[in-house]
């Protein structure tokens, strides 16, 4: 991605409906060397209630690479607040032709000439842990 070809983490998050598909970090704009383009700064919904993250910038005409795949991305947004470097979406993979399968021994991308490759950073189930309020602290601050 870029001219600087720097190798960045992607989320694949079918939940993610933003209008291009793509969604950019400012830091990972940086790091790959690509050219963003200002604009004014917009709010933009997210699935939290009453979350949102501010569109600051596009970049136009992305090149991705995934292993020895090659996908040219029209325009990504790049989102002040974002977490994760790269964000591909449900239209990103509605335009790319890609969809998602799960199952044993690790989710695959496949793609539309029945190619697939495997998502190699994957959450494990043993990192995976969430601290569960018990009923009593979540009682006491709803009084």
């Amino acid at each position: 991605m870029g001219p600087n070809k720097a190798p960045l983490s992607a989320l694949v998050d079918s939940g993610n409906l933003c209008g291009p598909g793509m969604v950019l970090s400012p830091a990972a704009v940086k790091a790959a060397g690509l050219k963003m383009e200002r604009v004014r700064p917009l709010a933009i919904g997210t699935a939290a209630k009453g979350g949102s993250l501010t569109l600051v910038g596009q970049v136009r005409n992305v090149r991705l690479e995934l292993k020895e795949r090659v996908l040219e991305h029209p325009v990504a947004w790049v989102l002040q607040e974002l977490t994760t470097g790269v964000n591909l979406g449900y239209h990103f993979l509605r335009l790319h032709k890609l969809s998602l399968q799960f199952g044993s021994p690790a989710p695959l991308v496949k793609f539309s000439d029945g190619h697939s490759q495997t998502m190699v950073n994957q959450l494990h189930p043993e990192t995976a842990k969430a601290e569960v309020p018990h009923d009593d602290a979540t009682s006491s601050t709803n009084t």
